[in-house]
């Protein structure tokens, strides 16, 4: 049973796998698999070992090669679930149907589906991860050195693959200890054989740094002792995304948990239903009180992760596995449980239970769209077109996840347009990067080197302005850097919406993240259209944004621009608030709001928003500025006249701050 659904399981993701890469860091990562390069933090070595022996299978292209290895890890990950219920549930028909049941449960996920069908870290991780729940249960049932010294090499494998795989930690280490304390002596080895797995596999990183694979496919400077402790810690992009990792405000812990769990009791609230039966079983027991103990510490640590951590991977559908790994096998254990209620009936009473537990989760992923992803191509389509608006000898300096990695994988590891040089424009500060980008020379001289100007130039819409001396003619996907007081051709907002429409009209769009990737570009074209004075084109572009994914938080932002450069403040503000209710801690849409509110004479509830940006952000010149304004109005014009001091020395173009001074001088 455990092999017949774990095939089923493999079958499905075949099917649905796209038949290239995906969106997000689904190209980067294959790029640094398959180019034996170095991906974003912590590295992931033991992933990219295994993406370049699954591009070595030859089935389908490079791109389908590597969701393949999603499809199988995720496959054995259901196979062990399905042992691990089988050996905590008993040993009857019952128990065959709970494992059955959570197998099928786990396998059709939303989360677990999304990551068994495209190029990520996470099948992987819960491979290793539901094998070392079975092998922890085998071991607290009293199992020998074998097992226990088999669970060491897990872990020391997880490790090496994602740091979610962590979760399993303390119960482990708990448990080695009560087996030490008890006289096993095999324990002593474990940990020798833990951190000596982890830190080859992660030796890796050096190694390959130091052999200079393509820059394209190498994140950071491995190779010195400085910058290979930042890339396995996390540090720069912990940094980077200061205000949404390690939330320590209670109303984003809030916000972050209902995004979470809401969405988790949707798709999965029969199953956790049947896990909580299971779960209180499992820990009555003696026989299995490990189990349900672990399975409990697994789901409440992936819980906080999600929550607290790294709430960001929630949009992706990239937070949960873990979570559903645990859930799932408790309810396998409670579905046995409810079966044996019907005695001689359990086998046809259990069958309907799982059906009935089954069916709401398979249709929740159909109706996400999930399934949706292997029709057209359409990831390798947005590259395409990207790379067909580049001009020869081109640079594209881009910034979205899903654009770049695209063109990552198309450029560096399938040879589309080798004159073409992909930049990403968070990472263009890096001499180093830019130098061997470019074949320039002195890779290790200093000074910045000048890109812009150097090559024709297309630049991806977003938050950034470009260059001083320049602008943006506006195309799609991407647009075209041009001197400030030259003629190019350019589109349209509407012309370059309706061009986005036609590329991603096909049933793949259905897809979470391409609607997203939709939804960003449309909202990038709307903020050039303001910017430009052109509100109707602007409106119509970001009203396209926000019905094609009504949760993206900076389509709903510019859409309430674009209410209050129509003068409808009101409107203005509900859509901003909206925005807020998706990302509390959106510096640009408090600012916003806090400006609108100002506007409708709101004083209190825009300070309520200043205060905010000033607690997460003590130096924002804007949040300083408007402070400035609201003790204006308040009389207090000395305190205003300070205020707006200290937003001109930190942002001396601020326009809150010169606006304000400019009133308090006319006063």
């Amino acid at each position: 049973m455990p092999r017949a659904t774990a095939l089923a399981a493999l079958l499905a993701y075949l099917v649905c796998a796209p038949s290239g890469p995906y969106w997000l860091d689904s190209g980067e990562l294959s790029a640094a698999g398959v180019g034996l390069g170095i991906a974003h933090p912590t590295g992931f070595p033991l992933y990219a070992l295994l993406v370049k022996l699954a591009s070595l299978l030859p089935l389908g292209e490079l791109g389908f090669r590597v969701n393949l290895l999603s499809g199988l890890c995720a496959a054995a990950a259901v196979w062990s679930l399905c042992r691990l219920v089988l050996a905590v549930a008993g040993d009857d028909v019952a128990a065959l149907v709970g494992a059955a049941g959570a197998g099928a449960a786990l396998s059709l996920s939303l989360t677990f589906f999304r990551q068994a069908t495209v190029a990520e870290v996470y099948a992987p991780m819960a491979a290793l991860l539901a094998a070392a729940l079975l092998l922890f249960h085998r071991v607290a049932a009293g199992g020998g050195a074998r097992d226990g010294l088999l669970l060491a090499v897990v872990c020391g494998l997880g490790l090496a693959v994602h740091v979610s795989f962590a979760l399993i930690g303390v119960p482990v280490v708990v448990l080695l200890v009560v087996r030490l304390y008890r006289g096993a002596r095999w324990v002593l080895a474990a940990p020798l054989l833990v951190v000596a797995v982890t830190g080859g596999l992660y030796l890796y990183l050096p190694v390959r740094a130091a052999a200079g694979p393509d820059p394209s496919v190498q994140w950071s400077r491995a190779d010195r002792a400085g910058g290979f402790l930042d890339h396995v810690t996390g540090a720069g992009i912990r940094a980077a995304y200061a205000g949404e990792m390690n939330a320590s405000e209670g109303l984003v812990w809030h916000q972050n948990a209902r995004a979470f769990f809401g969405e988790v009791a949707e798709e999965l609230l029969l199953v956790l239903l049947a896990a909580a039966c299971g779960a209180a079983w499992l820990l009555r027991h003696r026989r299995t009180r490990w189990a349900g103990a672990v399975l409990l510490a697994v789901a409440a640590g992936d819980g906080i992760y999600s929550v607290w951590i790294n709430p960001m991977g929630q949009v992706d559908l990239q937070n949960g596995v873990p979570f559903a790994l645990a859930v799932c096998a408790a309810a396998g254990a409670g579905l046995a449980l409810l079966a044996r209620v019907f005695g001689r009936a359990s086998l046809p009473a259990g069958a309907a239970l799982a059906v009935i537990m089954v069916v709401p989760v398979a249709m929740d992923t159909e109706a996400a769209g999930a399934m949706a992803a292997r029709t057209g191509d359409l990831p390798r389509a947005f590259a395409q077109a990207s790379l067909d608006e580049t001009p020869p000898r081109g640079i594209a300096m881009v910034t979205n996840d899903s654009t770049s990695a695209g063109l990552i994988f198309l450029t560096a590891i399938e040879g589309a347009r080798p004159d073409v040089t992909v930049i990403v424009r968070q990472r263009s500060s890096e001499r180093w990067r830019v130098r061997r980008l470019l074949d320039l020379a002195a890779p290790d001289g200093h000074g910045q080197p000048a890109i812009v100007g150097a090559r024709p130039m297309t630049w991806e819409l977003g938050a950034e302005s470009p260059p001083p001396g320049y602008r943006i003619a506006l195309d799609a996907p991407l647009g075209h850097l041009v001197p400030a007081g030259a003629t190019a051709p350019e589109l349209g907002a509407g012309a370059a919406a309706a061009k986005l429409a036609r590329l991603f009209d096909r049933p793949a769009s259905r897809d979470a993240s391409a609607r997203r990737t939709l939804s960003h570009a449309l909202s990038m074209i709307g903020r050039i259209a303001l910017q430009r004075n052109d509100v109707a084109g602007a409106e119509r572009a970001l009203d396209a944004a926000v019905r094609v994914d009504p949760r993206y938080a900076r389509a709903l932002v510019n859409r309430g621009a674009v209410a209050a450069a129509r003068g409808d403040l009101e409107a203005a503000v509900d859509f901003t608030e909206r925005a807020l209710a998706v990302e509390p801690n959106l510096v640009i849409a408090r600012i916003n709001a806090a400006r609108y509110l100002i506007g409708l004479g709101r004083d209190a509830d825009a300070r309520s928003d200043v205060d905010r940006v000033r607690r997460l952000h003590p130096d924002n010149a804007s949040a300083l500025a408007l402070l400035g304004v609201l003790e204006a109005r308040a009389g207090h014009l000395d305190r205003a006249a300070e205020l707006t001091q200290r937003a001109l020395a930190i942002d001396p173009n601020n326009r809150d701050a010169l606006s304000l001074q400019a009133q308090l001088r006319a006063h």
